[in-house]
């Protein structure tokens, strides 16, 4: 069901996205053996006209492999803590199951982001090493794009849970979109 397709941004998106990359990437793993297979079986070699299919379905198997791969590792947050920040929805404030990349290729996961008057708070669950990379670089996009504003990273769900207690929605809906564009278009 298409209606029912989860985008970015929305909560669950990251183990979606899992699932429906590993649902390629075996349906082209399958065909792709059965391409050389029944190649093997036909003509007696592997220099046959069923190897040229075959060898253009590896690039896509490995672009939804290595997406796979990178994505492997990290976890759409638990409904408890969704259930905490899910009052942030309504105001179209809360973003969840970012997989933001940089310029250099670099993934930050973040389980979820409130678009806030003030600023952008996000939710980290694991530890980054670079922090201040993230912040930069979209600090630095949204700059690009006319919007400066402040981008604050917790590690730890209680303190992110503190800092956004009360925060109010942003009273321009064109800056807020254009916030919660930006975030999308560098997500995965």
């Amino acid at each position: 069901m298409l209606s029912d397709r989860l985008r970015p941004g929305t909560y669950g998106y990251v183990d979606y996205k899992k699932r429906k990359l590993a649902l390629f990437s075996l349906v082209l793993a399958f065909f792709i053996a059965a391409l050389i297979t029944a190649g093997l079986l036909i003509f007696g070699t592997v220099k046959n006209l069923l190897m040229v299919p075959a060898l253009l379905c590896v690039i896509p198997f490995a672009n939804f492999f290595a997406n796979l791969a990178a994505l492997i590792r990290i976890h759409s947050a638990g409904a408890d803590q969704y259930s905490m920040v899910r009052n942030f929805e309504e105001p179209g404030m809360l973003l969840s199951d970012l997989v933001v990349v940089d310029g250099d290729g670099k993934r930050f996961f973040f389980a979820f982001a409130i678009i806030h008057a003030s600023g952008i708070a996000a939710y980290a669950p694991a530890r980054l090493k670079e922090r201040f990379r993230p912040e930069a670089h979209i600090t630095d996009l949204l700059k690009k794009r006319g919007v400066t504003t402040s981008f604050r990273i917790y590690e730890d769900f209680d303190g992110f849970l503190k800092a956004v207690n009360g925060l109010k929605p942003c009273a321009d809906e064109k800056r807020a979109e254009l916030i919660k564009e930006t975030l999308i278009l560098t997500c995965m």
